[in-house]
């Protein structure tokens, strides 16, 4: 959908959450890429809020946004999704 001004210009509206071109990887904010990073090497969330300076609502509110943005439904799917994880084909 495509809006246009009085002037005739149009305005894109900006794509949907979690929308990505075919073959790109999912864009993540540098905190969401930070705190996927420490999960990945292992830290429960806990750990992960106090290396981080924050709270284990604001960690669990982080990947839940970047599992969203990944359309993952757990963390190897996250990692998978970003390219950190390749799992060799059955």
């Amino acid at each position: 959908m495509t809006a246009v001004l009085h002037e005739g210009r149009r305005i894109n509206p900006p794509p949907p959450v979690g929308y990505r071109s075919f073959g790109q990887p999912p864009t993540l904010t540098p905190r969401q890429t930070e705190v996927l990073r420490w999960r990945a090497l292992g830290l429960t969330n806990p750990a992960v809020a106090d290396a981080l300076g924050v709270s284990e609502f604001t960690v669990r509110t982080l990947i839940a946004r970047a599992f969203r943005s990944t359309d993952a439904a757990c963390l190897v799917d996250a990692l998978r999704a970003v390219g950190w994880l390749q799992v060799p084909a059955a």
